[in-house]
């Protein structure tokens, strides 16, 4: 796979694992970007929910943030990252008790080749991620997967390949705790998730997108009709992720448009695997992985064994 990171060691890691976690930030980085946040009032619009929730900032908020942000984080990741291009800068807070994610991948924003043109996310704390407030967890190896596609936009509307196994994968996440200042470094395609925060603080970080410099940038979009089974994937620029977040998109697919200010670079067709649990689970554990189940941090509804038929109602509602 192309090399992205300065240290070798660290890029070995990275890519054998498909995450890597390293410091970046200082406590004056950290109160620089807290106060971005704040003068945006930034709210958790992320959770897991039926429906996309309403996007509270507006696009000149958000590309207020990126062009604020991004210099101070920029002179940092220049110290860990070689010919690179940020793409975009979200801020992902986990508000007080709110839920989990179940595992999933991100979409790609860039030609789905791992080889030479990586999707690549940067999950920085900017509290303390711990046990108790909602860690991201992945499973090992997993973007090697070969036949495991990352689902396109709009969400959760697009066949989600990995929904009705979404015990298994929390069963295997490897849940990374961070300081703040730290980040995890992952593939969009690696698979992972979080769990619910506990507690009765929001726990912030900022999540910045990258690629190589010379990747074009790409945007795959469920084509809008009832067979749910080819996308069209369009050239797209930076400002398109700011632009078109998911709630935005599902509007769009909802009222059957198309993304026709963009240019459409081809059709493709939406095939993702049929895995049962058993045969998923033999693929986690010749990657690498084992158990890591923490009851007590696992979502509620789990206890009572229903949470996994909510997601498939959920996804055979939007899947009709």
């Amino acid at each position: 796979m192309t090399r992205i990171l300065r240290d070798s060691l660290q890029e070995e890691a990275f890519q054998r694992n498909g995450y890597l976690k390293t410091a970046l930030l200082s406590d004056k980085d950290i109160r620089a970007i807290l106060e971005i946040y704040k003068k945006k009032e930034v709210r958790d619009f992320n959770s897991y929910s039926e429906r996309p929730k309403h996007e509270p900032l507006s696009f000149e908020d958000l590309r207020e943030i990126r062009e604020k942000a991004a210099p101070i984080l920029a002179a940092q990741l220049d110290h860990i990252f070689s010919d690179y291009q940020i793409v975009f800068i979200e801020f992902l807070p986990k508000g007080a008790k709110k839920s989990y994610i179940p595992g999933h991948q991100d979409w790609l924003f860039t030609d789905n080749d791992l080889e030479h043109t990586p999707s690549i996310s940067c999950f920085i704390a900017l509290t303390d991620v711990t046990m108790e407030n909602g860690p991201l967890g992945f499973i090992k190896g997993s973007h090697l997967i070969k036949d495991l596609v990352p689902p396109p936009s709009p969400a959760p509307i697009a066949p989600l390949p990995l929904i009705q196994h979404s015990y298994l994968i929390f069963k295997y996440l490897d849940y990374q705790e961070l300081k703040a200042g730290e980040m995890i470094i992952f593939y969009n395609n690696t698979i992972h998730g979080s769990l619910n925060n506990l507690t009765n603080q929001d726990r912030i970080v900022i999540r910045i997108a990258l690629t190589k410099k010379s990747a074009r940038l790409v945007h795959y979009y469920l084509f809008p009709d009832q067979q749910r089974n080819s996308i069209i994937k369009y050239q797209v620029d930076q400002d398109f992720y700011i632009k078109y977040r998911n709630e935005r998109i599902t509007r769009l697919y909802e009222s059957g448009q198309l993304l026709d200010e963009y240019t459409e670079l081809e059709k493709l067709t939406y095939q993702y695997p049929a895995y049962t649990t058993k045969q998923l689970e033999k693929i986690f554990v010749s990657l690498g992985n084992t158990p890591t189940v923490h009851h007590r941090y696992l979502p509620e509804a789990e206890e009572k064994n229903d949470w996994k038929n909510r997601l498939l109602r959920l996804f055979r509602r939007n899947n009709r």
